[in-house]
């Protein structure tokens, strides 16, 4: 074989590589930077996207606690509501109905008694004072109040009356009439609702 004769000089063959270095490290370089542009482009990119969500997110967030806001607000005029309503039922529920005892008392009261004064104590209690042409009469006006088979009074509530005590009574000398206080219990249970 033949030897080959390299007759480029060494310093011109220093020069071809310093230049193909230059050309390779430029090319090198270029494409470093675009990779590094393109990461950094994506990275700012995804910054971006973030802090939209993030707004967006604290955007709703604000919605939201102004809504909780407003439902509080509703709730508490629902337990105000619930409250009212507990009330009203109980009252409702458990009311007494005074108007039929003032008629199981008128239908027991004899002719010849007169009621002068009527008040509802607590514990289920009634005094009565009043006036009577007779003993006879207030006796059987006791007799009528505290009889379990009365009949002529409001049905259910023939034993209303569960205990009559008089007090006191007196005679007015200047007019033929007899003073009288009672008081009588009753049970409340049957004038609740009938």
């Amino acid at each position: 074989m033949g030897q080959s004769i390299n007759l480029i000089p060494q310093e011109e063959k220093q020069e071809q590589t310093k230049t193909q270095l230059v050309k390779l490290s430029t090319v090198f370089t270029i494409i470093l930077f675009v990779i590094v542009a393109g990461i950094s482009g994506y990275l700012f990119y995804q910054t971006y996207s973030l802090k939209t969500q993030i707004q967006l997110h604290e955007a709703n967030i604000t919605d939201l606690r102004a809504q909780i806001q407003n439902q509080s607000q509703i709730e508490i005029i629902a337990r105000n509501l619930e409250s009212k309503y507990k009330a009203l039922n109980s009252i409702l529920t458990d009311r007494l109905y005074y108007s039929l005892l003032l008629k199981e008392v008128q239908a027991r009261l004899p002719q010849t008694v007169v009621i002068e004064d009527f008040s509802i104590t607590q514990g289920n209690a009634i005094n009565i004072s009043g006036t009577a042409e007779t003993y006879i009469a207030i006796a059987e006006f006791i007799n009528a109040l505290t009889n379990k088979e009365f009949v002529g009074g409001v049905t259910g509530l023939e034993k209303l009356f569960t205990s009559v005590s008089l007090n006191t009574v007196t005679t007015e000398s200047n007019v033929s009439k007899i003073k009288f206080f009672i008081v009588v219990s009753f049970n409340g249970s049957l004038i609740k609702k009938i």
